[in-house]
């Protein structure tokens, strides 16, 4: 009986233990996911519009782990030619145009996380990258103009990893992006993911 005991117990304690170096071993990390952003100009009033996101890494230890992402967001709104908000549209009413705009961020992220990994794991990020604003304006009178601007950004921001299993990982967090240090231009993003670590 005592042997049997012992054999359980040592079998527990060789199980965790492997399950603990796999996943120092899982350095890699893939993912994706979305969620809301505001878009700010210093004209108009944007809104919010739909995220999406997908995300490539290198984790260096429990604390550092270095990663690359590709981000989408876009808005549509109508305005009056005074740059009002339009909520019920009419084509006859002239000097109405709706407004269409993609931002596209590509960045490299450093990311810190406090403490040991463990099931919460919170971190802070920065990141440097590029941004795409896409913009499309088109009247009731069918005129169309288009324009794409392209900046280099910073942005910041925190969150959290929270461990399903010990290689899988859903993350929560909020991002501002801020292209060219200019804060009228800013992006501010509520994101929700999931990420697999190989």
């Amino acid at each position: 009986m005592r042997r049997g005991l012992g054999f359980l117990v040592a079998a527990l304690l060789l199980g965790g233990m492997l399950d603990r170096a796999d996943a120092q071993e899982q350095h890699f990390i893939i993912g994706g996911g979305g969620g809301f952003a505001t878009l700010f100009d210093p004209r108009l009033d944007l809104g919010r519009g739909t995220n999406l996101e997908g995300f490539f890494g290198f984790r260096v230890n429990d604390q550092v782990t270095l990663e690359v992402s590709l981000d989408y967001t876009g808005v549509t709104r109508v305005f009056t030619e005074f740059g009002n908000v339009v909520d019920e549209t009419d084509p006859q009413t002239v000097g109405q145009y709706e407004l269409d705009q993609s931002r596209y961020h590509l960045d490299g992220t450093l990311y810190y996380h406090f403490g040991r990994r463990k099931p919460f794991h919170p971190y802070v990020f920065g990141a440097g990258g590029l941004e795409r604003r896409d913009t499309t304006i088109t009247t009731f009178e069918g005129d169309i103009a288009k324009e794409s601007e392209h900046d280099p950004t910073f942005s910041f921001g925190t969150g959290f990893d929270y461990y399903a299993l010990y290689n899988v990982a859903v993350r929560a967090d909020i991002r501002w992006w801020l292209p060219g240090f200019d804060t009228d231009l800013r992006t501010r993003r509520l994101f929700f993911g999931v990420g697999y670590y190989f």
